[in-house]
């Protein structure tokens, strides 16, 4: 089968003449659809711009593509990538093609769009001004691909104004055909990312790229923005490998080796110039032999830096994920030792069909396409959604079930992706818009190594719209040939429903925005219209299918078939079956109530009878319940109370507890502290309002005497005495101290400005103590030169050992004594020149203490609050009928179930919190709900 390009170039060839395309012709709208320049643009061929064009210089490695005045710096991007994968590259603009003769102005170029490749067929006409080139175009060469290519792409969108509002991720799946990911680096200044993850995405076929997103929308296009190592901003640098270099000093440095594909565009001045670049001192870490090893693999354009400055220089990964079949043309995937497994579902979300919206729309959530994903084994997938509505995107999304779900972002871009690690087993996927009823095509894209994807077939009940509208004067009429046919209740058919069940469905809303009706819905509809055609029968004794009545009967008759306790034999349980699942439907509620009321009569009328059974036997239930508070036990640890028991964070810190011990009675160290302890903290600042600097002597002096009086406090426990030399935490046979009081050796030359302390680190010249000030200093001023000018607040700490319960315990007590030495001293004017602030571990916890205790002032105002509103509520006029007594059980039968439920969960050993103390305010709605026994007792003696 001849294809369109051969067509055309056939056509002319016969009439000698250069192919102009119709459908894209060379007019302003094929430019700007919305915007009008101020300018005319000059529709040229190549031939009329330039005497000697070529459509892709070969003998030029290098990509030299440029956005001219009003190209997208974001497709150059992509076309850089693409041109550096020549595999791809010669998919997507065919090599056959070129300015020779014969020659007919046609070009084609293939690109993935709509779930598939199409290949574009455009004429070689570009839009210029003043003679040049308005869009992209080769800066060193007359290479005219990028132009035509362009061309190709604005085609598909329309024109080229659109491509204005395209994405550097939607270019990319275009040009390439794979599925886009961004990856953020880092957040919050936290690195999101590590050598393992990059190690595995490069053993895959797909192509990873670094780039810079400032988080502007400002389209850059003749210049980019440079930092001062010489990376641009909106580049993406292609990620080719990772490595370690030996260092001299017999450490190890991770590089990764990137590839700008700008580099022939930009100057040299341009590059980068950053640690690891080529004239960079880092290279004298290393041996001669080992840097020649690292530059010999770098090829023109490339150049190492060490993992950590990637992570600090770019923002994102963006990852190109190619398919096995897709990734086989291009010779640098070769190689890779895994390669997706791609599945594909094409499929469209019609409005009252399978356009059922986000889960925010629970009533058509359900109609969306459903896709079963099988895995047998646990892996990385990718799951991707592409919308195929390019001029007006909807906001499209997905949706995976197994016993948790996974949800995408929603976000208006054609193109929607998420990675995540599944176990073996069955998933759902459900592509969905974020509103209901909004048309449109799409494809589902699944990479993984071992999947399989399948639609999953559902029944959807569509109706029609707009509705057959039926006006009230309508006359209605059954028709009564299917009188003898009638007795299979629902199982008839319900075509003589329809003219009434299309009104019910206009007027009563039974339908739904979308135009599909719940399944629930529909059956009641048609239990409802049953009833009234039965109604309707039984009056039409003339079979002339007209009635007549009076309003009265009309509504006796309404009131029946609304408030009916019947529920006919014939109607009895309705089935209605969906492939895997049943729906079961009863007549109404009126049995269960009948049920009920039955029920709780008998049981009445049982405790009537034997009252003494329901009186003694829980008085005696309630009581030896009761006896549970003796078995208190009374936890107020703030992880414990608000964190989960196995939670992810617990687990893990689990793991660096095994491998990094914390040993306080031998070898403490601050680093491996992964929980509390036991600690006391003290945070030091001047009294002097006119001097706030602590480096002086007589703050120094205070000083000492604070960590006197801490390490001298006497602490009682279980008959011991100790003090903090006692229970410290020991390095070897010392206790933790604070190193920084060690400057008070030389703190007088520091005050008279003989001596200088450098910051962050200082050998004391007297004890030989390295003093790493930030651990100990807060608010530091520094000079130029690092030299530290101010110091306006300190932090001392104490550790404990908490080993064990016991000693855990004896921290608790000692920390106590902390709190109270430091409190006192502060309270008592101990201090002339510093202000004191304490902190412990068990500070927290008695904070949340305080704060539950402070409901227990109120118990008393609230327990005679109670009595007297139930009392009230059940007084009447009629001292016969008031009902007092009624009331003040009420509470007491709730302060018995009350201390009964605590009283059996201290026996089962569930810990006492102290949140349990606002238990008593709940009792208010126990006697809310016995309140309002009088004003219904009251209804029913009014109308007896």
């Amino acid at each position: 089968m001849t294809s369109s390009y051969e067509r055309i170039k056939s056509e002319c060839k016969q009439k000698g003449v250069l192919w102009e395309d119709e459908d894209f012709p060379a007019t302003q709208s094929s430019v700007f659809y919305h915007q009008t320049p101020p300018f005319t643009f000059q529709w040229k061929r190549p031939h009329e711009i330039v005497s000697n064009p070529v459509f892709v210089n070969d003998a030029s490695a290098q990509f030299d593509i440029v956005p001219g005045k009003m190209g997208d710096r974001w497709l150059v991007s992509c076309l850089g990538v693409l041109y550096l994968s020549k595999g791809l590259f010669y998919r997507v603009v065919p090599a056959d093609q070129n300015f020779d003769k014969p020659y007919y102005g046609v070009f084609r170029f293939r690109l993935w769009w709509c779930g598939e490749w199409l290949e574009v067929l455009v004429d070689d006409r570009l839009p210029t001004i003043n003679g040049k080139l308005a869009f992209l175009q080769a800066q060193n060469t007359n290479s005219f691909w990028p132009g035509l290519l362009e061309k190709a792409y604005a085609k598909l969108h329309g024109s080229y104004e659109a491509l204005k509002y395209g994405t550097l991720l939607d270019g990319l799946a275009d040009l390439t055909g794979g599925i886009t990911e961004s990856i953020s680096i880092k957040m919050d200044s936290n690195i999101l990312i590590r050598p393992p993850l990059l190690h595995n995405l490069l053993d895959t076929t797909s192509i990873i790229t670094c780039t810079i997103n400032n988080g502007t929308m400002t389209q850059i296009r003749n210049q980019t923005e440079a930092l001062p190592n010489g990376i641009h901003v909106g580049i993406n640098y292609r990620l080719c490998s990772m490595d370690k270099a030996e260092t001299i000093m017999g450490d190890t440095v991770q590089l990764v080796r990137l590839r700008n594909p700008l580099a022939q565009t930009l100057s040299k001045s341009s590059s980068f110039n950053g640690d690891w670049s080529s004239f960079s001192s880092s290279w004298e870490r290393v041996t001669m032999n080992e840097r020649n090893r690292l530059i010999e693999q770098l090829d023109q354009g490339e150049f190492w830096m060490s993992f950590f400055d990637m992570t600090q220089t770019f923002t994102h990964l963006e990852c190109v994920h190619l398919d096995s079949d897709t990734a086989r043309d291009e010779p640098q995937l070769a190689d890779k030792s895994r390669r997706w497994l791609m599945r594909l579902y094409q499929g469209a979300w019609k409005r009252g069909v399978t356009a059922g919206g986000c889960r925010n729309n629970p009533d058509s959530f359900h109609i969306n396409p459903q896709l079963q994903l099988f895995l047998s084994e646990k892996e990385d997938v990718i799951i991707s959604v592409n919308q195929h509505s390019v001029l007006e995107p909807k906001v499209i999304g997905f949706t995976v079930y197994n016993l948790n779900s996974v949800n995408s972002q929603y976000t208006n871009s054609r193109q929607i992706s998420h990675r995540c690690s599944l176990d073996p087993g069955r998933y759902l996927i459900m592509a969905t818009t974020f509103e209901p009823a909004e048309e449109a095509s799409f494809s589902v894209r699944v990479l993984g190594s071992t999947i399989r994807l399948a639609l999953l077939e559902t029944q959807t009940m569509l109706l029609l719209d707009p509705f057959p509208l039926l006006n009230s004067n309508t006359k209605i009429t059954i028709d009564s040939s299917n009188n003898n046919n009638n007795n299979n209740g629902i199982a008839c058919s319900t075509a003589q429903y329809e003219p009434v069940f299309m009104q019910l469905a206009d007027d009563q809303r039974y339908m739904r925005r979308d135009g599909t009706l719940r399944l629930a819905d529909f059956i009641s509809a048609i239990l409802h219209l049953t009833m009234a055609f039965e109604l309707f029968k039984a009056k039409d004794t003339n079979q002339d299918g007209i009635i007549s009545m009076g309003m009265t009967e009309f509504i006796a008759i309404a009131s029946k078939a609304n408030n009916s306790n019947d529920c006919p034999s014939k109607w009895g349980k309705c089935t209605v079956r969906n492939r895997n699942f049943s729906l079961m439907m009863t007549c109404g509620i009126s049995c269960v109530d009948n049920a009920l009321n039955k029920s709780f009569f008998k049981l009445g009328l049982f405790i009537g009878r034997h009252p003494g059974y329901f009186l003694i036997i829980p008085v005696l239930l309630a009581l030896l319940c009761m006896t549970g508070f003796q078995q208190i036990k009374y936890e107020i640890d703030p992880e414990y109370l608000f964190s989960p028991i196995r939670g992810e964070g617990k687990s893990e810190r689990a793991i660096v507890e095994s491998y990094f011990k914390v040993n306080y009675t031998h070898r403490f160290n601050v680093g491996r502290i992964t929980r509390p302890g036991r600690f006391g903290r003290v945070i030091v600042i001047s009294k002097d309002e006119h001097n706030k600097n602590l480096l002086r002597s007589e703050v120094w002096q205070e000083l000492r005497l604070l960590d006197g009086i801490i390490q001298n406090a006497t602490v009682q426990y279980d008959g011991e005495t100790f003090t903090y030399r006692e229970a410290c935490a020991r390095w070897e046979n010392e206790c933790f101290t604070n190193d920084i009081l060690n400057l008070d050796k030389i703190i007088d030359e520091v005050e008279a400005g003989d001596l200088n302390l450098t910051f962050p680190v200082m050998f004391n010249p007297v004890t030989w103590d390295a003093h790493v000030f930030p651990v100990f200093f807060g608010g530091t001023q520094v000079s130029e030169d690092n030299l530290i000018i101010s110091v306006p607040s300190l932090q001392l700490v104490y550790f404990v050992t908490a080993d064990s319960k016991r000693q855990d315990a004896r921290g608790a007590a000692w920390e106590e004594a902390f709190l109270e030495a430091v409190g006192y001293a502060e309270d008592h004017g101990v201090f002339k020149y510093i202000s004191v602030a304490r902190f412990a571990s068990r500070t927290l916890d008695h904070e949340l203490e305080r704060n539950t205790r402070t409901v227990v002032p109120y118990f008393g105002s609230t327990f005679i609050l109670m009595i007297a509103f139930s009392v009230v509520t059940c007084m009447m006029g009629d001292v016969v009928r008031s009902k007092p007594w009624l009331g003040l059980m009420g509470n007491v039968s709730a302060v018995m179930a009350t201390s009964a439920a605590f009283g059996l969960a201290m026996y089962l050993g569930i810990e006492f919190i102290g949140i349990n103390l606002a238990a008593p305010f709940l009792m208010i709605g126990k006697s809310c709900h016995i309140a309002l026994i009088a004003p219904a007792h009251r209804t029913v003696a009014e109308n007896d």
